[in-house]
């Protein structure tokens, strides 16, 4: 028999019980708007939300924390993912305008980054282009599959053509004579 232990060891290596979680529907028992993002956003409009990271970035301790993540190397695209949620999940806006405030905040922060002279990244060189990389690659090793695979399938289905009776399914099945004789 298998032993399951009671404690699970979680990422961060702390240890929790496996039987101390929520029940299902345990969320909808608590006060309602108990959490930022249950409550309507401070921001309704880009222009108040940019506003805001305008004035975030007067700020000396925001402005130098910003140029020690650029000039570290983390990629823009990450510091404003990881902006927009931040700003999400204290109510500062909904996710719909979060996404929409995104470009323009990397626009900001390269904005920004080029007039201290940070050489930036933008971000990785994902997405879209390993997309078409993959595609392009899968469709050839289709090809390479059917020249080598095909050929032999058909030949398999064909055979199996070549061996089935003809004239339907509810067609009279013709008996050897060979098994009849052995049955008398």
């Amino acid at each position: 028999m298998i032993e399951i232990s009671e404690n699970l060891t979680m990422p961060s290596g702390a240890e929790r019980s496996r039987f101390d979680v929520a029940i299902p529907g345990q969320s909808l028992t608590k006060e309602p708007k108990s959490y930022p993002w249950e409550s309507p956003p401070m921001f309704t409009t880009n222009e108040e939300v940019m506003n805001h990271y305008f004035d975030k970035f007067d700020n000396d301790d925001a402005i130098f924390g910003l140029f020690a993540m650029l000039e570290s190397g983390i990629p823009v695209t990450t510091i404003v993912t990881s902006m927009v949620m931040h700003g999400f999940s204290e109510g500062l806006y909904t996710p719909d305008l979060g996404v929409l405030v995104g470009e323009e905040i990397a626009m900001l922060i390269m904005a920004i980054a080029e007039e201290a002279e940070i050489d930036y990244k933008i971000g990785e060189k994902t997405g879209v282009s390993n997309s078409i990389k993959n595609a392009v690659a899968l469709k050839e090793s289709i090809k390479e599959r059917d020249k080598t695979f095909m050929p032999e399938v058909e030949e398999k289905i064909e055979e199996i053509k070549a061996e089935r009776p003809s004239g339907g399914l509810m067609a009279p099945v013709k008996v050897e004579e060979e098994v009849i004789e052995e049955a008398v």
